[in-house]
């Protein structure tokens, strides 16, 4: 039987494996061992840091294994491609170039190249390390700073005066050091989920927040997202800027998570990721569209032709996260629960019980505590239902205080439970 080096846990690729029999071998690391979800595959090898490719083949050449077992490499963490790429290389297996895998995840580099193309983007100046200072606003009226090789908007903040890269800076993490600093480009925010085979799109699924990602970070606000029909305005405007960014970026055969911002009829590149896209994408894309991501990620490693074939369903689909207080999560509603609610198909709760949420003052989208997908007849019905399901939610949460005295916790218990003592 085949075998494929899966880097990171993604169950819906494990599946994809046994369905077309494939062997996977599963590589993770300290995160997904200490987070316990999604669980590891079995006869999986732990590396402390995947990122590193020596650590990789060391863990294959303990386990017996050379690059000769396997016939593919594959990663869906954004943090893993690149080390997917060197390794996919050096085992003389299909998967995207390490130079080109690169563009991907340093994001200034991958700016500079999409401007080089003539596609409209924001500005951007590298701060090569934050400890040791910045050039302040650089001209720049708002701007977003974030690591220059992140994921998602973690350790991602909108500053508009030095003072406030300053205080950013004092905030951020001693494991992140090099920052990206880029014009702040308002307007609409949308998503595109796609397939490219042999540098041409044969699937793209394009979709849009409800409010702007980082507006709604800054808010407080949870993140909810639609997925929109392929005869839609953003779909047509969408398009070409997809395609141009793609041939810029030299993407071959992959699949890809795009961002935009769109204002005026003006499409501005935000940027992309060689992998797909998080949290439940590849369930908001399987149901709206019918193509299955994951699928398609281990064909592309495999150097397989899979054709998407599409069935777009004419329900609203999208997603919306459910948010927690700072303090301990005591209780919240089940998955089972939220299944129940109008409309709601899936649901995850991602943390247990006694997990402490500390307000740290730096804001992102992996602060949720759980999320469900959502479907309804219209846009508008769905925006309700995915209002309704995160208010539902907040009723029933319980988070109780974190960092306090017994006392504090007594009077707490007393005014949720006034006979518990």
């Amino acid at each position: 039987m085949r075998a494929a080096l899966l880097l990171g846990v993604d169950p819906y690729v494990v599946a994809a494996c046994e369905r077309r029999e494939v062997r996977p071998v599963v590589v993770y690391g300290a995160t997904a061992r200490d987070q316990g979800f999604p669980r590891p595959h079995p006869g999986g090898l732990f590396v402390e840091d995947p990122t590193d490719p020596g650590q990789v083949l060391a863990a294959l050449a303990r386990a017996g294994l050379t690059g000769a077992d396997f016939a593919a490499v594959q990663a869906t963490d954004e943090r893993y491609v690149i080390t997917a790429a060197v390794l996919a290389r050096l085992f003389g297996l299909p998967g995207t170039a390490p130079e080109t895998a690169v563009r991907f995840r340093d994001k200034w580099l991958q700016k500079q190249a999409v401007r080089r193309a003539g596609i409209p983007t924001a500005r951007t100046v590298l701060i090569e390390d934050l400890r040791t200072g910045h050039p302040g606003m650089s001209g720049f009226e708002r701007a977003v700073i974030k690591p220059v090789a992140g994921g998602a908007t973690k350790f991602t903040a909108v500053v508009d005066s030095d003072e406030q890269i300053d205080a950013f800076a004092r905030r951020a993490p001693d494991i992140k050091r090099t920052f990206l600093l880029e014009e702040f480009v308002p307007g609409e925010e949308w998503t595109i989920d796609g397939i490219v085979r042999d540098g041409e799109p044969v699937f793209l699924g394009v979709g849009r927040y409800g409010e702007p990602c980082l507006s709604a970070v800054e808010s407080g606000s949870a993140l909810r997202l639609e997925k929109l029909d392929p005869q839609s305005p953003e779909h047509a405007l969408a398009e070409p800027v997809v395609r141009a960014a793609l041939a810029a970026l030299e993407l071959r055969d992959s699949v890809f998570h795009m961002e935009l911002f769109h204002r005026d009829g003006q499409v501005t590149f935000g940027e992309c990721a060689a992998r797909r896209g998080g949290v439940v994408t590849q369930l908001e894309v399987a149901r709206k569209y019918g193509v299955d991501l994951a699928e398609a990620a281990l064909c592309c490693a495999l150097g397989e032709n899979a054709d998407p074939s599409p069935k777009i369903s004419p329900d609203a689909v999208g997603s919306t996260f459910l948010l927690g207080r700072p303090g301990i999560l005591f209780d919240c509603p089940s998955a089972a629960q939220l299944r129940e609610l109008p409309g709601v198909e899936y649901a995850h709760i991602e943390l247990p019980r006694g997990h402490i949420k500390v307000d740290d003052g730096v804001a992102n989208t992996f602060e949720r505590i759980g999320v469900v997908l959502v479907t309804a007849a219209d846009s508008a019905a769905l925006a309700e239902r995915c209002a309704g399901a995160r208010a539902w939610f907040d009723e029933r949460l319980v988070m109780a205080p974190a960092g306090t005295t017994v006392s504090a916790l007594r009077d707490w218990e007393r005014g949720r439970w006034p006979t518990a003592q």
